[in-house]
C-alpha cells in the first residue's frame, strides 16, 4: 500500500540559501537544526532544506563552519496588512489544512484575531479565580421573540407559585450566533447543507437567504429561517411553512 504524504500550501515565511561552492559538505546544519530544516540528500551528497519548517533562529547559520548559509524572508510570503496580518492568514489557512481550531490565551498584547473561531463574546466569570474555559461550563442559551414591556404574575390564595407565563413564539438558541443569509445560487447546496447540518448540531439557525429553500433540506427546518426577499425568488406557501421563522428582507 502506497503513503500519501500531505502536502501544505501555506507559503514559506523564510528562504534558507546555501552557497554550493562554499559548502563543506560537512552535514553541521542536519545536526544542528532543532526544526529538522535539513535533511541529507545521498545522491547529491549534500543538505537540502524544507524551507515551510524554518523560523530564522539561525543556529545553522552560526555553526556552519564556512559560513555558507544565509536565511532570507521569502519574497514570496503574505505581505503585511492592517486588515489581514500574515499572523491571521497563516491562521486562518492552518485551520482549512487540519480542521482544527488554534487556541491561543486573551492576555497577550495583540489584537483580537478577526476571524469566526475567535469571536469574542463578553461572558460572566462564574468562579474566581476563573477556571479553565474549556472546562468552565456557561449558559449562553438565547431566545428570539417578541417579549412583553412587564410581567404580571397572578398568584392565587390556595396557589404560592404564579402561573406559567404566555409568550409569543421564540426561536431558542443554544449558542448566540446565526448564520447569515447566503441564497441558494450564489452558494452550492453542499455549502447549505453544511450550514443546515452545522445549525442542527449547534442548536442555532441558518438564514436561506433570497434563493429559495432545496427539498433535501426540509427536514432541518427546525432550524432554519427562510428569507423573504423583493425578488421572491423560490416562495410559495411551501417554502413559508418550511422554517422555523420567516424573515422579510426590504432593502439591501
Amino acid at each position: 500500500m502506497s503513503s500519501v504524504t500531505a502536502v501544505s500550501l501555506l507559503p514559506a515565511e523564510f528562504h534558507v540559501v546555501i552557497d554550493r561552492e562554499a559548502c563543506l559538505q560537512c552535514g553541521r546544519c542536519v545536526h544542528q537544526c532543532g526544526w529538522n530544516v535539513y535533511s541529507w540528500d545521498r545522491a547529491l551528497e549534500r543538505p537540502v532544506p524544507n524551507h515551510s519548517r524554518c523560523v530564522a533562529c539561525h543556529r545553522c547559520v552560526t555553526f556552519c563552519p564556512a559560513g555558507a548559509i544565509t536565511v532570507k524572508k521569502n519574497e514570496l510570503a503574505f505581505k503585511h496588512s492592517e486588515n489581514m496580518p500574515p499572523e491571521l492568514l497563516k491562521a486562518v489557512w492552518k485551520q482549512a489544512e487540519t480542521g482544527g481550531v488554534l487556541l491561543t490565551g486573551m492576555g497577550n498584547d495583540r489584537a483580537y484575531l478577526r476571524i469566526f473561531d475567535h469571536l469574542l463574546l463578553d461572558a460572566c466569570q462564574v468562579t474566581n479565580p476563573s477556571i479553565d474555559p474549556l472546562r468552565e461550563p456557561m449558559e449562553m442559551r438565547t431566545f428570539l421573540g417578541r417579549k412583553p414591556d412587564s410581567l404580571e404574575a397572578v398568584i392565587t390564595p390556595g396557589n404560592r407559585q404564579p402561573g406559567a407565563l404566555q409568550l409569543d413564539a421564540q426561536l431558542r438558541l443554544e449558542t448566540p450566533i446565526l448564520f447569515g443569509g447566503m441564497s441558494y445560487g450564489s452558494v452550492s447546496l453542499n455549502v447549505h447543507r453544511a450550514l443546515a447540518w452545522a445549525a442542527q448540531e449547534l442548536g442555532t439557525f441558518m438564514n436561506t437567504g433570497e434563493g429559495g429553500l432545496h427539498p433535501e433540506l426540509e427536514p432541518y427546518g427546525d432550524h432554519i429561517i427562510v428569507q423573504c426577499a423583493s425578488g421572491r425568488f423560490g416562495v410559495d406557501v411551501n417554502y413559508l411553512r418550511a422554517g422555523a421563522a420567516v424573515e422579510i428582507k426590504i432593502g439591501q
